[in-house]
């Protein structure tokens, strides 16, 4: 297991010497569900990985042991390569909403491999908003399809943790409402230069990239 220590440093040096300094005890900020997950050496930088993210799971420690057992071991989700799908490009959506303004965002995580990440992410207020949080997960679908289309690629995994993402598009739920319509008949329309699979995933376990997409339309609203 690698683990992900983040802000570590080396020792100061002076005059080629190493300089002690007074023995301080240790802190280890350990993030199980986060924007970034890992273990953190300041509270600045665990800070970062969790503001502002819903449903968050942080916690300080003195032993990096201890930290390592908060964020590895007492995380039930599953690594992420078993939950991707092979031959196809997946990508990880969500969607959020703001009651005080209306608007709700849809954010995709696009895993191209070779370690190459497309994150896109779009605000919306328009007649979808009395959808709440549901259209921006279906604009989350949308933007991950649309990129896909516009660069050639054939095959896409869709990961999403509404199911209503992957049951109207395939017909699993019935669609009655004009923008679940037109959501399901914009699905089978790209379905026809597209492969396209939906993966229900649970939310706020753990994923890396769910929980980033979690993070960037969450991130949209705010703009």
């Amino acid at each position: 297991m690698c683990t992900r220590i983040f802000g570590c440093r080396s020792p100061l040096k002076e005059g080629g010497n190493s300089v002690r300094k007074e023995k301080s005890v240790a802190k280890y900020y350990a993030v199980s569900v986060g924007a970034r997950t890992g273990v953190f050496m300041s509270w600045e930088e665990c800070q970062k990985a969790v503001d502002g993210f819903s449903g968050a799971k942080f916690k300080k420690f003195h032993s990096l042991e201890e930290a390592e057992k908060f964020v590895y071991e007492d995380n039930d989700s599953k690594p992420i390569k078993e939950d991707l799908v092979d031959g196809y490009i997946n990508a990880f959506v969500d969607g959020s909403y703001d009651a005080s303004t209306g608007r709700y965002s849809g954010a995709a995580v696009i895993l191209l491999g070779n370690n190459d990440i497309v994150e896109l992410s779009k605000a919306c207020k328009d007649d979808s908003s009395k959808l709440r949080n549901v259209a921006g997960e279906l604009l989350g679908a949308e933007l991950a399809i649309e990129y896909c289309k516009e660069h050639g690629i054939s095959k896409l995994a869709i990961h999403h943790d509404y199911e209503g993402v992957g049951a109207w598009a395939d017909d699993a739920w019935k669609a009655k409402l004009p923008e679940t319509k037109a959501y399901r008949n914009y699905v089978f329309d790209r379905r026809e230069v597209l492969d396209i699979k939906f993966i229900k995933v649970k939310g706020h376990s753990g994923n890396e990239y769910n929980n980033r997409a979690d993070y960037l339309a969450g991130k949209a609203l705010s703009v």
